[in-house]
């Protein structure tokens, strides 16, 4: 009934009120006929012409419509503040309704940080076994004599460094994802940290018969090393274990807005509706080895970390040729070791020497 009145614009307040202003003017039409008759002369009509009528008849046709008007007022209010009731109702319901909601992601990041720090705890406290096995291994690469032990050796070393960078990564990971790791922004030459990271390959690219190639640079940075070491490593990583002839090669590239510190290499090439997605926790390319116990969270420390240095990450890539990983720095964070600090002044020092 309520809703087909809604529909029709029936409103039964409002027809009570206009109900009653009519029966308000009935009984004052009325009220007035019987006041003229009752004083009429001898020998009138006991009904006078409507002109005949005293005076006061159109002061009780006003009253009766006030009071008409005023009725229907009351209903208007009165339905106004059913109204403002029921929208009271609604916000204490979504208020309620926004408070679990609160409550719930409340815990839930709770949850997720207690996790982190589980995480990080764990994989702390086993690395430590994982290094110690690995010194006494590589120990024992050197001091073997016997070929055949040389080689079990060498296989137990590949071993524990893959489980050790298993375990660094998921300890980036989870400082990464718990918010706790602040940059530490220091002014430092760029070329002795490619040089660290590239000399931590020598001996893998040397044993897979690939090339590592280095392009010094002049240029310093002003961002925290330690963080732009781990980006550039995870890139340097990837490109070795992916390439599986041909070479690495490392260098910086000047632009137009930014420095790129480009990774490129001769590997089997990532088919484009995959870019972005390589970048996502625990996925891998389609052109990675499968069974080699690999996490497949490099790639997502390095997006995590550079968003959170604020640097870009650009890649580009030809399935069959290879892949190009570039670490985009604004020039308003590198400088040539001078005293000169305009970006538009270094990028121009930069392009006459290029």
């Amino acid at each position: 009934m309520r809703e087909s009145a809604t529909t029709t614009g029936y409103r039964p307040e409002r027809a009570a009120g206009v109900i009653l202003v009519v029966a308000c003017l009935v009984l004052a039409g009325g009220w007035a006929v019987l006041s003229a008759v009752t004083e009429r002369p001898a020998g009138t009509p006991v009904i006078p012409p409507w002109p005949a009528m005293p005076g006061g008849v159109p002061a009780l046709l006003a009253v009766a419509a006030i009071v008409g008007l005023c009725i229907l007022a009351r209903q208007a209010v009165e339905r106004e503040r059913r109204i403002a009731a029921a929208l009271r109702r609604a916000n204490a319901e979504l208020e309620a309704v926004a408070r679990e909601h609160r409550q719930a992601r409340c815990r839930a990041e709770a949850a997720s940080a207690a996790k982190s720090r589980l995480l990080a705890s764990v994989t702390h406290d086993l690395s430590q076994p994982v290094r110690a096995l690995l010194f006494r291994v590589e120990a024992g690469v050197r001091e073997s004599v016997d070929p055949a032990m040389r080689a079990r050796f060498a296989c137990m070393q590949e071993i524990a460094r893959l489980q050790q960078d298993m375990l660094d990564q998921l300890v980036h990971a989870s400082v990464l994802e718990s918010g706790r790791l602040t940059p530490v922004p220091q002014c430092v030459p760029l070329a002795p940290i490619l040089e660290r990271v590239c000399a931590l390959y020598a001996g893998e690219v040397a044993d897979k018969g690939i090339g590592l190639r280095l392009v010094r640079t002049s240029l310093w940075v002003h961002n925290d090393p330690v963080l732009l070491s781990r980006i550039i490593l995870n890139l340097i990583t990837n490109a070795v274990r992916h390439t599986r002839s041909g070479r690495v090669l490392v260098g910086c590239r000047h632009g137009e807005d930014a420095l790129r510190i480009e990774v490129w290499d001769t590997g089997p090439g990532i088919p484009a509706d995959e870019i972005e997605a390589i970048f996502d926790e625990f996925r891998r390319g389609s052109g990675a080895a499968a069974g080699d116990g690999r996490l497949g969270l490099g790639l997502c420390i390095v997006r995590r970390t550079a968003d959170l240095l604020g640097f870009g990450i650009r890649v580009r890539s030809q399935v069959g040729r290879g892949s190009c990983f570039a670490v985009t720095l604004p020039w308003s964070c590198v400088s040539d070791g001078s005293t000169e600090t305009s970006p538009q002044a270094i990028r121009s020092k930069v392009a006459q020497k290029i």
